[in-house]
């Protein structure tokens, strides 16, 4: 079998040498026995990975595929970096064969040494550490220390280029470390408010979107497990060195990750945060947070000033046209009716599936009894009907009952039709600001 392999392995070697055309390999002066021991193992190796019906092959292939990665290791460790690439995944397949649990550890610590090389030899030790820390979470996890050492540095020379799945494993072990009164609650604090930035940066990005909020909602979760936070310790610590420093951006980000784990995004704080964070970093997502936040304080002009800048910004239709929507829903808090409804139509016109803007312009002909009454009481129904045509529009059949309560009855109707200018179940024009076609319609 070893014979036939090693003919396989010769005769499509120049196809290997090929394929990896462009890579820098650096043999040593035995060079052919080099050749024939990379291809045996490359091989066996590949047999072990494929052969997933047959245990008892795999296996016997990946032990195979040791003793060539063995020789390669010790007479060419500087090899190439794909040996250590391949190299973590034979030791990972040599411990999933291993029945006996002292060997499985030593055969997973093989495997953690070998991202070490790889990074003694070739560099790259972020991108590595990376790789190896989720490795390490699976096999170390009740090493607290050593993970806390590989992880802490894994992430602060990644930065937002950090696994999400190397976040939560972090997040436990520093809980675990503070109840055991080894890091302060400061510190947890610290690096909660670096993870936190990482995520927000990659949702940003729009790349694996639900992988990153699980796993902000994962930390969120870990985080109260453990550190007590809530409005008042925030506002007390935090928010004097804010406002002696509001440029202070470090500070500025710290505040507004706590307030809003912390559910304190009605206080002040939040948003004086919000706006200096936009002033360095504008975009259209805190552009939004600040209107959205604004609208709930009734600051209504600076909720539109901040829309607008979201929209100018916006990117994502979706998005935009829900800012639109917010922006009529700030219009219409002023009284803005009109202003109101042109922007809810920009809405429509980017995202006709967002119904929930009928309704809202439905709201807005439905309280315009003041501004469109007129003479003629019968005449002044029509803004029942045109509200009960948006909330059709919308599917919103509680407010299609409720509005209905106000239309007249068919006895009303028959002896208004002159005055009205129509009859039940015709057309008729709504004027004032409204200026829309709709039907006469009853109660009953």
């Amino acid at each position: 079998m070893q014979k036939t392999l090693l003919t396989l392995c010769i005769l499509s070697f120049p196809f290997l040498l090929n394929a990896q055309a462009g890579t820098q390999w650096n043999w040593p002066e035995n060079k052919m026995e080099a050749q024939k021991q990379w291809s045996l193992f490359s091989e066996y190796l590949k047999q072990g990975e494929s052969n997933t019906s047959n245990p008892d092959a795999k296996c016997t292939a990946f032990r195979d595929a040791a003793t060539s990665f063995r020789w390669l290791l010790v007479n060419c460790p500087n090899l190439e970096n794909a040996l250590y690439v391949r190299g973590v995944a034979l030791y990972k397949g040599l411990a999933d064969c291993s029945n006996d649990a002292k060997m499985k550890t030593a055969l997973q610590d093989s495997a953690l040494l070998l991202y070490d090389m790889r990074i003694n030899y070739f560099g790259d030790t972020a991108n590595i550490l990376n790789r190896k820390a989720v490795d390490a979470m699976k096999w170390k996890s009740a090493n607290t220390n050593d993970m806390y050492e590989l992880l802490k540095k894994t992430i602060h020379l990644n930065g937002n280029s950090t696994f999400f799945n190397n976040l939560s494993p972090f997040m436990e072990v520093l809980c675990k470390l503070k109840k055991d009164n080894k890091i302060t609650e400061e510190e947890v604090l610290e690096e909660y408010e670096k993870m936190a930035q990482i995520i927000e940066f990659n949702i940003s990005k729009g790349e694996k979107v639900s992988n990153w909020e699980s796993t902000k909602e994962n930390l969120d979760r870990i985080l109260f497990s453990c550190v007590n936070i809530d409005c008042d310790r925030v506002k007390t610590t935090l928010g004097p060195k804010f406002h002696q420093n509001p440029e202070d951006l470090l500070l500025a980000k710290k505040v507004f990750h706590f307030m809003k784990t912390g559910k304190c995004t009605e206080d002040p704080l939040f948003l004086e945060a919000s706006k200096s964070i936009y002033k360095s970093e504008p975009s259209p997502d805190l552009a939004a947070i600040i209107g959205l936040f604004s609208m709930l304080q009734k600051d209504f002009t600076t909720a539109i000033e901040y829309f607008n800048k979201a929209i100018e910004t916006a990117t994502d239709e979706k998005k935009k046209a829900d800012y639109y929507y917010r922006l009529a829903e700030s219009y219409k808090s002023q009284g803005n009716k009109s202003t109101a409804r042109t922007m809810a139509r920009k809405a429509l016109s980017i995202d006709p599936d967002k119904k929930d803007v009928f309704t809202l312009i439905g709201f807005l002909y439905m309280t315009s009894g003041d501004e469109c009454k007129t003479d003629n009481g019968i005449k002044d129904k029509a803004i029942f009907w045109v509200a009960y045509d948006m909330f059709e529009k919308a599917g919103n059949f509680t407010e299609m009952s409720n509005v209905k309560k106000y239309f007249p009855l068919k006895e009303e109707l028959f002896f208004s039709e002159s005055a009205l200018g129509a009859k039940l179940g015709e057309k008729i024009q709504v004027g004032c600001w409204i200026n829309e076609t709709t039907t006469v319609r009853s109660k009953d």
